[in-house]
């Protein structure tokens, strides 16, 4: 299943099977300036993190960092526009920062809920 930076889609939890099913498709433009965008939010077991980069990539990195200040998660990405679908299902009950980097700098920084 590919998913579009354009595209919103929407989730329904399906507790039986522990995974997410797609349910609906919308398209709806999504602006042209930088963006970070992470849902659910609050997550359960994934999060999808949209982004939008402007400006000239230069090593754009994707982080998630706990509240201690631990980075658990660290990508290389290679498009200025995409969505990533992230497992967080182990990682414990509180708050995160999801951060986007670009050229060593950080760029947008978004707050998620794992509950």
């Amino acid at each position: 299943m590919s998913f579009l930076a354009d595209t919103i889609y929407t989730y329904d939890d399906d507790t039986t099977s522990r995974m997410a099913k797609l349910i609906k498709k919308v398209n709806k433009p999504l602006s042209e300036e930088t963006y970070l965008k992470i849902s659910p939010n609050p997550a359960n077991e994934y999060i999808i993190v949209s982004y939008n980069i402007t400006s000239a990539i230069n090593g754009l990195r994707l982080f998630i960092i706990d509240a201690s200040g631990k980075t658990l998660f660290e990508k290389e990405l290679n498009k200025a526009k995409d969505q990533q679908i992230l497992t967080v299902k182990n990682y414990a009950n509180g708050n995160y920062i999801c951060t986007l980097f670009n050229n060593g700098k950080p760029i947008k920084s978004e707050k998620f809920i794992k509950n």
